[in-house]
C-alpha cells in the first residue's frame, strides 16, 4: 500500500475510509492547514533568506500496518503521556543544559519552556498510531520564540534536542513491548515524518512573526527619521536619544540626502554601511530621505562618491550640519540639489556644486535669465549649441588655458579660440570679463539643468 503525503494528511486506517485516500490539509477536520505564507516567501530581511521548507512535500512508502501494530504504538504513546509532566521537565532541563540562550530564564521563563516541551511531546505522542498530527502548537511556539528574539538556529536546535529526547523514550518503550522489529521501524518512520511537519510549521510561525516585527520596526524607524528631518520630535524624545535609537552618533558632521530612482530605505542603510557610513532613512513617496553621519576623515566628496557607486538613480546632498536634527533646511537643500541632477551628473552636493543648485532654484526666473544672457546662441541647432557650451565649460575648467582645453576636446587650439569668439558674438558678453563670465556660467548651468519649456 502506498500512502501519499503530498500536500495532505494520511487517512487513519480505522476511520472507515480508503487508507490510500489523501485528505487535503485544508479539509482535514480539526487541523490547522500548513501553507507557506506568500508574504514570508519573499521576505527582504537577509537573516531569513536561508530558511527552507524542503520537507513540506513528503512521499512515504510503507508496508501495510496491522491494526494491532497501530494499537500498540498508540498504547506506548498513552503510557508516555501518563508521565508527561516529569518527562517534559527532564526535556526542559536538557535543553537548558545544551543551549546557552535557553539558560536565560528572563528571556524564556520555566513555564514557557515547559509548555513548549509539552506541546512537542503531545504532538509526538498523540499522533502515534494515528498519523494525524496537529501542527498548530508548533506554529505558536515559532511565533513566540521570534517575539522573544531567540535566533531561529537556536529554536531549531532546541527542537532537535527534544526530538532526540523523545525518540530515546519511544525506542525504549517499543523494545519493552512485544512489537516486532518492523514495529520499531514504523515508529521511527512516523516520528521523523512528524518531525518534518512540526519543523515546517514552527519555521513558518517564526518567520511570519519575525517579518511582522521587522516591518513594525522599520515603520517606527522611518517615523523617527522623518521627525528628525521635519524638526518635530515628540516632547519626550531628544535629538541625542533619537540618534541613539537610529544608530547615529550624537554629534556631527551630518548631511541630508534625497534620492530618487534608487533602492528602498532599508537597502540604502545596508549599502552605506559597507562604506563605513552610519545612515538612517525613510520613504517619501518615490523618494528616499536619509541622514548620513560622516565618519572621521570623511567629507562631502566621500559621501558623493559612495552614492555614485551604489545607485544608478539620482541623489542630492545638503550642506553639512553638526546636529542630528538638521530640520527643514537640510531637507530643503538636499531637495534642491536633487533637482539639479542630470543623467550625466547623477549626484550633486550643495556645497560642492553651488552653481548647479542656484541654476534650478527659481525656474521661472532662471528661464527668463537664460534667454536674456545666452540670447542669439539659443537660436542655433541643439548640436551647435552643445559644441559651444561644452567648449566654454572646458575652458573654464582648465583655468582659461586654450592649449589644455584643446587637448581635452581633442581639437586644434585655433578651433577653441574661434568657438570662444562665437560665444562672445552671440551673447554680447566678454568671457575675459569676470562679471560677464559669471553670468554666462550661471546661464549655462540653468540651461543644462532646467526642464526645457
Amino acid at each position: 500500500m502506498r500512502i501519499s503525503w503530498l500536500g495532505g494528511y494520511r487517512t487513519p486506517d480505522t476511520d472507515g475510509r480508503d487508507p490510500n485516500v489523501t485528505i487535503p490539509r485544508a479539509a482535514a477536520p480539526g487541523l490547522r492547514p500548513y501553507t507557506q505564507n506568500p508574504a514570508t516567501r519573499d521576505c527582504p530581511c537577509e537573516q531569513f533568506a536561508q530558511v527552507s521548507s524542503a520537507s513540506s512535500t513528503l512521499t512515504r512508502v510503507t508496508s501495510p500496518r496491522s491494526a494491532s501494530s497501530s494499537e500498540k504504538l498508540a498504547a506506548i504513546g498513552t503510557r508516555l503521556l501518563a508521565r508527561l509532566d516529569q518527562l517534559c521537565a527532564d526535556q526542559a532541563a536538557l535543553i537548558r543544559d545544551v543551549l546557552p540562550v535557553y539558560r536565560n530564564r528572563a528571556l524564556i521563563p520555566d513555564a514557557d519552556l515547559f509548555q513548549s516541551c509539552k506541546a512537542q511531546a503531545e504532538f509526538t505522542l498523540i499522533a502515534m498510531g494515528t498519523g494525524l498530527p496537529d501542527t498548530s502548537p508548533a506554529y505558536d511556539v515559532g511565533r513566540r520564540r521570534a517575539e522573544q528574539g531567540v535566533p531561529l538556529a537556536d529554536v531549531m536546535a532546541a527542537y532537535r534536542t527534544g526530538s532526540r529526547f523523545w525518540w530515546d523514550r519511544i525506542a525504549a518503550a517499543v523494545v519493552d513491548t512485544d512489537i516486532a522489529r518492523d514495529g520499531l521501524l514504523r515508529a521511527a518512520d512516523e516520528a521523523w515524518q512528524n518531525q518534518a511537519l512540526y519543523t515546517d510549521a514552527m519555521t513558518e510561525g517564526y518567520t511570519e512573526s519575525a517579518t511582522e516585527m521587522l516591518m513594525r520596526d522599520r515603520h517606527r524607524r522611518e517615523a523617527l527619521v522623518r521627525a528628525l528631518l521635519d524638526g518635530r520630535l515628540p516632547p519626550e524624545v531628544t535629538p541625542v536619544s533619537a540618534a541613539e535609537s537610529l544608530g547615529l552618533p550624537h554629534d556631527g558632521p551630518f548631511v541630508v540626502a534625497s534620492a530618487s530612482g534608487g533602492p528602498e530605505p532599508w537597502i540604502w542603510e545596508r549599502r552605506m554601511r559597507t562604506e563605513g557610513l552610519a545612515t538612517a532613512w525613510c520613504a517619501d513617496g518615490d523618494t528616499s530621505l536619509g541622514i548620513v553621519a560622516l565618519c572621521p576623515g570623511a567629507d562631502v566628496e566621500t559621501v558623493t562618491r559612495a552614492f555614485t557607486r551604489h545607485t544608478t538613480g539620482r541623489v542630492g546632498v545638503s550642506p553639512i550640519y553638526q546636529s542630528p536634527l538638521p530640520g527643514t533646511d537640510g531637507l530643503y537643500y538636499a531637495g534642491m540639489a536633487l533637482r539639479a541632477t542630470t543623467s550625466n551628473d547623477r549626484v550633486i552636493a550643495f556645497d560642492t556644486s553651488p552653481y548647479a543648485v542656484v541654476a534650478v532654484s527659481a525656474p521661472p526666473v532662471l528661464h527668463r535669465y537664460v534667454e536674456q544672457v545666452l540670447g542669439e546662441l539659443l537660436e542655433l541647432s541643439s548640436p551647435a549649441q552643445q559644441v559651444l557650451l561644452d567648449t566654454l565649460e572646458q575652458w573654464t575648467a582648465h583655468a582659461g588655458s586654450v592649449p589644455s582645453t584643446a587637448q581635452a576636446l581633442r581639437c586644434h587650439p585655433n578651433t577653441i579660440r574661434y568657438r570662444l569668439r562665437r560665444i562672445t558674438d552671440y551673447t554680447h558678453r566678454d568671457i575675459h570679463r569676470p562679471r560677464d563670465l559669471a553670468e554666462l556660467l550661471l546661464a549655462v548651468e540653468a540651461h543644462r539643468r532646467l526642464p526645457q519649456t
